[in-house]
């Protein structure tokens, strides 16, 4: 409440300014005593209290906006979105109404982020949270987006690790021979996790030679396939392991209760195996794929163009940028080896 003493011609008056969630909802001028000030001030604020709240609520287009991407995204994008939404839901308090989000909320939220996880996890939630007002942009449920003005915060380069032919050797010396299977495909094809996780039989052609990944890397969420042609050693590794007692009849690879592999398990067998062949620091399933792309390029007969195709990427200049990330130029130290010895 703010009550202010003013002095006309005709004496002494008060102004009132009501207040609510820290904004200024009305105001009147003109009272000859603060009594008549305060009765005022507090019919307003009980009118306030029961006018209906204007404005569209940011749960309700986060929750439309979560349902639509179940539909389009993977289950593990999809889980990840929620967390996000989740965060900011919770650093700002509740549901609240887009039209009063301030910047210095959002700003605060972001640095609270980058504090808290570094400054990659603070970037990741803006993408998230750029997304749901671009969603509802599109869908005509607003008008603008409040996260764009937001700028990134500056990361650290990721380098990309890219296990040698030894490392790996040394890997499947410790592996079971499901793990061996699992980590040869891996190393013949490029693929992604996903794609090895989800593999069926229906995807290998033993007569055609070819193998179909299926991945939803794709604007839209499409999942759409990609034919490889298997080399000879990988097609016996298949054969051999589609002749198993033990294969399953759908899934190539499956893990407890005869389920397919999950990314999950992946992750926790693969770094203990690299540690049990003294291999440090360890390597990921999508390192693999780094040694797939370098061995392609540096063979110096295998195209850009077979490259993309190879790693079944959309646009060139992904794998261009891709294999930007993984090449090291050894010219000139080889040069300066050279002259060292001259």
């Amino acid at each position: 409440m703010a009550i202010t003493p003013y002095m006309t011609k005709s004496g002494k008056r008060f102004k009132v300014e009501v207040y609510q969630n820290g904004e200024r909802i009305g105001s009147k001028s003109g009272f000859t005593n603060q009594q008549d000030a305060k009765k005022w001030e507090a019919r307003a604020l009980t009118l306030a209290e029961k006018k209906e709240p204007t404005g569209t609520a940011f749960l309700g287009l986060a929750t439309a906006y979560l349902d639509d991407m179940k539909e389009r995204r993977q289950h593990n994008t999809v889980q990840y979105k929620i967390a996000a939404l989740r965060r900011f839901l919770s650093f700002i308090g509740g549901d609240f109404q887009l039209e009063r989000l301030r910047a210095a909320q959002i700003s605060g939220y972001l640095v609270a982020r980058k504090q808290a996880m570094g400054p990659k996890a603070a970037n990741r939630d803006l993408v998230e949270l750029r997304a749901v007002m671009n969603w509802a942009i599109r869908k005509r449920l607003y008008h603008e987006n409040p996260f764009i003005p937001f700028e990134k915060f500056p990361e650290k380069k990721f380098v990309r690790r890219v296990p040698t032919a030894a490392e790996i050797d040394a890997v499947l010396e410790v592996a079971t021979q499901e793990q061996k299977d699992f980590l040869d495909i891996l190393r013949y094809t490029g693929a992604r996790l996903s794609e090895v996780c989800s593999l069926c039989w229906n995807d290998v052609d033993f007569q055609r030679n070819t193998i179909t990944y299926w991945t939803r890397k794709r604007k839209g969420g499409n999942l759409e396939p990609g034919i490889l042609a298997m080399p000879q050693i990988l097609r016996e590794i298949l054969a051999a392991r589609k002749g198993l007692p033990s294969a399953h009849p759908e899934f190539v690879f499956v893990g407890r209760a005869g389920r397919q592999f999950t990314k999950n398990s992946v992750r926790l067998w693969l770094p203990e195996l690299c540690k049990a062949a003294s291999i440090h620091p360890p390597f990921t399933a999508h390192a693999m794929r780094h040694y797939f792309a370098t061995l392609l390029k540096d063979s110096g007969v295998i195209t850009s163009f077979q490259i993309q195709a190879a790693l079944r990427h959309k646009n060139l200049s992904t794998t261009e940028k891709y294999l930007h990330e993984l090449s090291i130029d050894r010219g000139v130290a080889a040069l300066l080896d050279g002259d060292g010895n001259s």
